[in-house]
């Protein structure tokens, strides 16, 4: 009874590595928690005044993780955030274009407004989301007006805007999103087809579409023959170009998005990802196990 006395805080981290780039933080420290919150993080505090001491030693200690590549909603493969996000510790995840301006309200009542996760939105280009080609070749209803006007209704929850398996020729859909980025003023990422019968390559994509800050996604993918060539085993001269020029490339693993040969001679020159996110969905979360600590590991 007597130690109660003198006992400050709910739970101690005791020596663990604490990485917080937003504190400029990366040491070895120990992390005080009072309800719930950090209380704080300072070398040396007494074990005495803590109900509870974990043994931090020899492992990393971070905020929350951000997850802004992962299916929660809109689509056949979306995944409930409780389920998967913050067993791996990831306290927000962004849902990578489930929904669009015509079917958001129905992703934020069912998943953003019930989860315990924090669950923020790239909106679709296409107007009913991830559905299909039904939806996602459907340049009518790829309204970059109102999928901006959608974005400004909810600032605080839609952060950008996603366009994906578009699957006619051409850059009609990635023009139309990149316009809604424009009205919105938020970034868009870009999962396109590549293929020989597109109408399009990736280095039109990278240099003369997309803007900079805009997010390309499955960057270690060779389905599209985007980042290293199979010729020269050497990063693509354009790719160096579009990250010169402000384009941010993000891992977005998923199910077969990811290669380690690509991500390999990337790596070992120097092309690393902006960005690390998982693409977690129902075909990702059990074979190859993409949460955030695989994909950063």
């Amino acid at each position: 009874m007597g130690l109660g006395w003198g006992q400050t805080y709910d739970l101690l981290l005791k020596g663990g590595h604490v990485l917080d780039p937003a504190n400029s933080i990366d040491g070895v420290l120990d992390v005080a928690v009072t309800g719930g919150k950090i209380a704080r993080v300072a070398a040396g505090i007494d074990p005495v005044r803590a109900k509870k001491v974990i043994a931090a030693g020899g492992l990393y200690v971070t905020p929350g993780l951000i997850d802004l590549h992962a299916h929660v909603c809109g689509y056949g493969g979306a995944i409930f955030p409780d389920d998967t996000a913050l067993v791996a510790g990831t306290t927000t995840v962004v849902d990578a274009g489930g929904a669009g301006w015509r079917s958001f309200e129905d992703c934020k009542a069912r998943v953003i407004d019930t989860s315990q996760t924090r669950v923020l939105a790239l909106l679709n280009i296409a107007g009913r989301g991830m559905i299909g080609s039904a939806s996602e070749d459907d340049v009518a209803g790829m309204d970059p007006v109102k999928t901006a006007a959608k974005i400004k209704q909810y600032p605080d929850i839609i952060v950008g805007i996603k366009v994906a398996h578009f699957g006619l020729p051409g850059w009609e859909a990635l023009r139309r999103a990149v316009e809604a980025g424009r009205l919105a003023n938020v970034p868009a990422m870009v999962d396109d087809k590549i293929f020989t019968n597109s109408g399009r390559t990736s280095r039109e994509k990278l240099l003369d579409v997309m803007r900079p800050g805009d997010l390309h996604t499955h960057m270690y993918n060779d389905r599209q023959v985007e980042i290293v060539s199979r010729f020269t085993g050497k990063v693509q001269p354009y790719a160096l170009e579009a990250r010169r020029r402000g384009v941010l490339f993000d891992l977005g693993h998923g199910a077969g998005s990811f290669l380690w040969p690509v991500a390999t001679q990337a790596m070992r020159q120097g092309f690393v990802p902006d960005t690390i996110s998982t693409d977690l969905h129902s075909s990702s979360v059990m074979m190859q196990q993409s949460d955030m600590p695989n994909c950063i590991s």
